[in-house]
């Protein structure tokens, strides 16, 4: 059985603010999908989308900015039911929530980096 590595980003976006950004280096590894869970999914404090992007430390975007839903988990296997993404750990990240209206209240969601399965541990019980 293989394990499963994560990076883990808390973000949140403040009360009549209309974005908030994180830089972030995460651990060096392939990482192949990511997820996001705001902390309310019924109600995202916001009359319109809210958009969350991924940038690389040149400004590239690894994930364009496009509705947070989009990054959900899709009730499948962990790694097959994520949000693709093929790109290598170990550099500079930004992460970025936005909407072109003010968040109505704090809007705090998790996002999770997932790294390609590596290493083999054994449970014996």
């Amino acid at each position: 059985m293989k394990n499963t590595k994560e990076n883990v980003q808390r973000l949140i976006v403040k009360k009549d603010e209309l974005s908030a950004e994180i830089m972030f280096t995460p651990e060096a590894g392939k990482i192949i999908g990511c997820v996001a869970y705001p902390r309310d999914e019924n109600d995202l404090k916001n009359t319109d989308f809210v958009n969350v992007s991924l940038q690389d430390n040149n400004g590239g975007f690894l994930s364009k900015s496009q509705d947070i839903r989009n990054y959900r988990s899709r009730n499948s296997e962990y790694t097959t039911g994520c949000k693709p993404l093929n790109v290598l750990g170990g550099t500079q990240m930004t992460l970025r929530v936005e909407s072109k209206t003010p968040f109505t209240d704090d809007f705090a969601f998790q996002f999770i980096l997932i790294y390609e399965k590596e290493e083999d541990f054994n449970c014996n019980i």
